[in-house]
């Protein structure tokens, strides 16, 4: 019984299920790193959509991983930089580190060592399952939620999925 019900909720779309997200907090494509760092410090968060400045559709995402990276480069002139070439700095400078790494130590990459989007993104149309499968799929403890002009107005988590799903299995 708690299988039919389960397969049920996950074909149904986010929208139709009532799911709960998290409000979005932007920065400008045009703010430098160290003023989204404080923005993420200020609002206890761990990660912000960046947005075109005009139409505030979303380019990319910062997060916690990206500060940590700055750190623990040394590169601090990172923060001076505007936050979306800050960003394509850091994922390029991962990137080449991964790759070297994998040759120093004579191993081939597994699909999804390197990230090859910058950010997950889903609708509030999308089922439940194709929002399980991206985070999976991607790595992603979370989802950013457009929408059809690709303007963030939310955020779902994976703990999100699993409180809408926990009341269905038990």
């Amino acid at each position: 019984k708690s299988d039919a019900k389960l397969t049920s909720m996950v074909s149904r779309s986010l929208a139709s299920v009532g799911v709960t997200y998290k409000p979005v907090v932007v920065v400008s494509a045009e703010e430098r790193v160290i003023d989204a760092c404080q923005l993420l410090y200020e609002m206890k968060l761990s990660v912000l959509a960046i947005v075109e400045p005009k139409t505030f559709k979303m380019v990319d995402e910062f997060s916690t991983k990206d500060l940590k990276y700055i750190y623990r480069a040394r590169n601090v002139g990172l923060f001076r930089r505007k936050v979306l070439q800050g960003v394509k700095e850091i994922r390029t400078r991962m990137v080449a580190e991964t790759i070297a790494k994998s040759k120093l130590h004579g191993s081939e990459l597994s699909p999804g060592e390197i990230d090859s989007l910058p950010f997950s993104t889903i609708t509030l149309h999308d089922s439940i399952h194709l929002a399980v499968m991206k985070m999976l799929a991607t790595k992603s403890s979370n989802l950013w939620v457009l929408d059809k002009r690709r303007i963030p107005v939310g955020v779902v988590t994976g703990t999100d999925l699993i409180r809408l799903l926990c009341p269905v299995m038990y």
